[in-house]
């Protein structure tokens, strides 16, 4: 039995090589029993001892078989380090190059996520009207995406065209009814409108449904406010 520990260890080293992430640092301790065990293995070979390695490589070739049928495989491709990149550009505030590297993730892959981030990067550069259409491609490739909707709802209501805006949250909701930025902000479009009843209806929604802290704070205040001017008292 112990020449399978001894087999097992080493397929292990090798393994952790590969896959590990803290391979470097542990490989001069790990190397050492790597080593052991593979002098062990040479000399049972020269021994023509064979039958003794039979048992152990068939129980470390059945895990092999299972590791590559059922173990999930992450591949990293060039659309990831595109995207990936434009992610990082956007962050830092360089939107030309992310716009840049996520058009290149575009022609490898396209997409309702990608038209959606093009979209998003156009917006902030004041390219409405390619931000616009960036979105709209979105709908058009995946109309269940609330995403999408929800960004065309901001854009329209940042060109005050409040009418189409609140259609694009109101479909926002009837995709995803928990969507609370799609309540809050139908809610900021009434309180404009000085329609307060809906405005309080929609914010205490958000409220329901809103996780961020910070942001319930907000709306909390903005609730007392809004029955303040309703005379509501509760």
């Amino acid at each position: 039995i112990i020449y399978y520990f001894i087999l097992s260890y080493v397929l292990s080293t090798v393994i952790f090589f590969v896959m590990g992430r803290f391979r470097v640092a542990l490989a001069p301790v790990l190397i050492v029993f790597a080593g052991y065990g593979a002098i062990k293995i040479y000399e049972i070979i020269r021994s023509k001892e064979m039958n003794k390695l039979i048992i152990p490589a068939g129980v470390i070739l059945f895990f092999i078989i299972i590791n590559v049928t059922f173990v999930p495989k992450f591949t990293f491709t060039e659309y990831d380090a595109y995207l990936n990149l434009g992610n990082s550009y956007f962050e830092k505030q360089e939107y030309d190059r992310a716009l840049d590297y996520y058009k290149k993730s575009l022609a490898l892959h396209s997409n309702d996520g990608i038209y959606i981030l093009i979209g998003n990067t156009l917006a902030v550069k004041k390219d409405v009207s390619g931000a616009f259409e960036s979105y709209k491609k979105a709908i058009e490739m995946n109309p269940e995406n609330p995403l999408s909707h929800f960004n065309l709802g901001v854009l329209f209501s940042q060109t005050g065209n409040l009418s189409k805006a609140l259609d694009a949250f109101r479909t926002t909701i009837m995709i995803d009814s928990t969507f609370a930025d799609a309540y809050r902000n139908i809610a900021i479009i009434f309180y404009m409108q000085e329609n307060y009843n809906e405005s309080l209806i929609n914010f205490e929604r958000c409220l329901y449904f809103i996780k961020d802290n910070k942001a319930k704070i907000t709306v909390q205040q903005d609730i007392k406010e809004l029955k303040r001017r309703l005379g509501i008292n509760r």
